[in-house]
């Protein structure tokens, strides 16, 4: 796809594209705050909605939509691995970004994979959109504590 600013459409208005969208939406995020305190471990933590809240206003305003689409799970004692993919649709022009994306949740119950969706999400948005909390010196999230981690495939 090549990437332009913006192009003209049949009545002469412009329209941004997907990736000047999602740049405008990054540039309206301000800093996040870390809401969640995890007693056990001593620390704070952005929670999800937060996170949601800092995108939506502006993902809407561009008539974008993310969307969660769960390929793979695996689990192998407490831990569920699964695989994903985020699709990106721009309302307007009907362009797409796909994103692929891994995750883990630790629980010895049934909520191992509700934790890596919940992990998944929010590192994808924090990461996508460059998220800064308010950190004010303190260590990095700690989440990892509970085993709620994810990466970008390799």
């Amino acid at each position: 796809m090549a990437h332009q600013d913006s192009k003209k459409n049949t009545d002469d208005v412009e329209q941004l594209s997907l990736v000047t969208k999602l740049s405008r939406v990054m540039a309206s995020v301000g800093t996040v705050e870390k809401k969640g305190y995890n007693s056990h471990h001593n620390y704070k933590y952005v929670m999800e909605p937060e996170l949601f809240d800092s995108i939506r206003g502006g993902m809407a305003e561009y008539n974008l939509m993310l969307i969660p689409t769960v390929e793979r799970v695996d689990r192998a004692g407490g831990i569920a691995t699964i695989t994903m993919c985020y699709k990106i649709l721009d309302g307007d022009s009907g362009d797409s970004i796909e994103i692929p994306w891994v995750a883990e949740g630790q629980d010895s119950g049934d909520k191992g994979i509700n934790k890596a969706l919940t992990s998944a999400s929010k590192f994808l948005i924090s990461k996508m959109f460059l998220c800064v909390t308010d950190d004010h010196g303190e260590p990095p999230d700690a989440e990892n504590h509970n085993r709620e981690t994810l990466s970008a495939p390799p």
